[in-house]
């Protein structure tokens, strides 16, 4: 990874290029493909100039944004109604206009590579199919599910989108840290915080204010979330209260990870988990961050009690 300076960079937003050849490079060797800037025309719509306020590139290519669009008088829209385009290897296309009420809200975007995305604002998490044109709902604020009632729309957090529509995010519920799955037709509750811990000897209760950020998911529904064990209960500490869990399609939760846990590995033995993360893949907005992929498999990096590292790779069958 290297930061580049000059040109349209600064000090406060440099720029950034990623290499994975020894040639030397310069930029005659990068493909540069224009998305949309503040000239594109969109169906009669087109950009005020700001960039999009949110967006995601998919595995399959499509880029999704959501941008401030102005009216140019050929079609009458509403000044202040956002758009969202797709665009998939050629001319960016208008998917739908829809106007997002972001005030005190919390905007955010999700895409797989299949034919699904999410969109949050002031009225909660919706869907849209983008074969059948038609928007689902997937969580609104107050809702009330068999595990509770959810909170404000500006509490919903980490949307992730998987290849097969499947959708996870955290929010809380009776005002508790959870993690929430919805499979395109029914909202769950996979993990409340505060609850015992699932797959952990004697089952400690977790600590609500460190449950399920940046969850993953994949095409079957896999879902991995972290979490942290209440250090006042018996046998917890600070150095072995992080877990990392996984559901499966069926909602059920095993332990992948815990600090302080022992492990084998080929090669190389018996060794005391020290810390363990996910690298800055979960940041992702499709949910797959490199690390979860529809095989099943999750990549996790792990430094030992003798200070030495590995990423392990962990086949998540149950």
């Amino acid at each position: 990874l290297v930061e580049k300076k000059g040109g349209g960079c600064t000090d406060e937003y440099g720029c950034w290029a990623i290499f994975g050849t020894t040639k030397k490079m310069s930029a005659a060797d990068w493909e540069f493909t224009p998305i949309l800037h503040e000239k594109s025309a969109l169906t009669g719509y087109k950009s005020n100039g700001k960039i999009p306020r949110i967006f995601s590139l998919t595995n399959d290519d499509r880029f999704f944004a959501v941008f401030e669009a102005v009216d140019d008088g050929s079609g009458g829209s509403n000044p202040d109604a956002l758009a969202i385009v797709v665009k998939t290897r050629g001319v960016a296309t208008l998917d739908h206009e829809r106007y997002l009420d972001i005030n005190g809200g919390f905007l955010w975007l999700a895409a797989g590579a299949g034919d699904r995305y999410a969109i949050l604002d002031s009225t909660g998490y919706s869907g849209y199919n983008l074969k059948t044109k038609a928007s689902y709902p997937i969580a609104a604020p107050s809702q009330v599910l068999a595990s509770g009632t959810l909170g404000a729309a500006n509490s919903f957090r980490f949307g992730a989108m998987s290849n097969g529509g499947h959708f996870v995010f955290t929010a809380p519920v009776d005002g508790v840290l959870s993690v929430l799955r919805h499979d395109t037709t029914k909202l769950e509750v996979l993990f409340k915080g505060g609850d015992p811990a699932p797959d952990v000897p004697n089952n400690p209760k977790t600590d609500p204010s460190g449950t399920g950020q940046y969850p993953l998911v994949n095409a079957h529904g896999y879902t991995v979330f972290w979490g942290k064990l209440d250090t006042t209960e018996p046998d917890v500490t600070a150095e072995n209260a992080s877990c990392l869990w996984a559901a499966n399609a069926k909602g059920e939760v095993r332990l992948v990870i815990r600090e302080g846990q022992p492990i084998t590995l080929p090669g190389l033995g018996s060794k005391t988990v020290k810390t363990w993360n996910l690298g800055s893949g979960p940041w992702r907005a499709d949910g797959l961050a490199g690390v979860l992929n529809d095989d099943d498999r999750l990549a996790v990096s792990v430094t030992f009690s003798d200070d030495s590292v590995a990423i392990v790779l962990f086949h998540l069958v149950h």
